[in-house]
């Protein structure tokens, strides 16, 4: 029989800390300190492992792995841990258990975005996360996508919801035409319904010929959700919205988008519409900093107030 860890010694009577769930933890292979990691944290006293090893390539078998052994509802955290190498995939993450946290400590810290501690790449033609179950957490990656493919993608399961994505850097790769958005729901959902995007560092870049569809996308399902202060930078490509949100009650706020000129990227980024609303959606107090005008757009029972462009003459909506 188990001990019971709060019976004893009159614990049950006394103040108790905040407590989680289970933390796993995962690490490169190719790192020194890996092996005593292994050896400071074996196997649980349930028969589960805390440590999960990443191969070369591989990381994707440890990572989900950790994913896996998580428990729903138990507010378990899975912890990616600083490595000099790349963290690369060779198949898609699945977050599919309710209240999990995936997290980057070492890339956490910054004001807006990730430094690149943990660099965790998609390495073969896939997206790089899928988020099926509620009030999951994403924090503190510096991610990179395969040319084409999503980085985080809400998925069509009514059960995607309340997703906390935050303090991520973004450096995303475009190619050809129509690139997928890099954190996106889908249109025949409500995955992102009462999410929070907020405080991520996205930065495109491409060849000339290269469009993107829109970089953070919620379709009309989704509402109550809030996209706020993301900075939002277009390079090498030409993006039709940068922020493109549609469910009632949601809100765009203090967000900073912006065309990057030549001497940034490949070639000089193209933004057409800043902020695309609609249905009872607000876009508050953002700054968009693109060469034409169309700097908030959409239909329906929209509001703005307080936006600011940067082109000379410029005046956003609702300012």
């Amino acid at each position: 029989m188990k001990e019971n860890q709060l019976s004893r010694y009159g614990a049950l009577s006394r103040t108790l800390p905040m407590t989680t769930g289970k933390v796993f933890f995962v690490a490169a292979a190719s790192d020194a300190y890996t092996a005593e990691l292994v050896n400071e944290y074996p196997v649980d006293r349930d028969g589960v492992p805390r440590v999960y090893v990443a191969t070369t390539n591989y990381a994707d078998l440890a990572i989900q792995a950790a994913l896996d052994a998580c428990v729903a509802n138990r507010d378990d955290y899975v912890m990616v841990l600083p490595s000099a190498a790349t963290y690369t995939l060779n198949a898609l993450l699945t977050m599919s258990k309710k209240n999990v946290h995936l997290i980057a400590p070492g890339g956490l810290g910054r004001v807006n975005g990730a430094n690149n501690s943990t660099r965790v790449q998609a390495g073969a033609a896939l997206d790089w996360l899928y988020i099926t179950a509620a009030s999951c957490e994403v924090a503190g990656f510096y991610i990179k996508n395969t040319a084409g493919y999503r980085g985080i993608y809400l998925g069509a399961s009514s059960t995607a919801v309340a997703p906390w994505i935050h303090h991520n850097t973004f450096f995303v790769t475009c190619l050809g035409s129509a690139n997928l958005p890099v954190i996106a729901g889908v249109t025949d959902s409500d995955g992102g319904w009462f999410g929070h995007i907020e405080d991520n560092h996205i930065i495109t870049y491409g060849i000339a010929s290269a469009t993107m569809t829109s970089v953070i996308y919620l379709g009309t399902p989704a509402g109550m959700a809030e996209v706020n202060r993301n900075h939002i930078g277009i390079a090498g490509c030409t993006v039709a919205k940068g922020i493109d949100v549609g469910g009632n009650g949601s809100e765009v706020c203090d967000n900073y988008i912006y065309e990057i000129g030549v001497g940034a990227g490949s070639t000089a980024g193209v933004l057409t519409i800043g902020i695309n609303i609609s249905g009872a959606v607000v876009a508050i107090n953002n700054r968009i900093g693109m060469a034409t005008t169309d700097l908030i757009a959409g239909n329906g029972n929209y509001y703005a107030i307080g936006n600011v462009g940067g082109a000379a003459g410029t005046t956003a909506w609702g300012s």
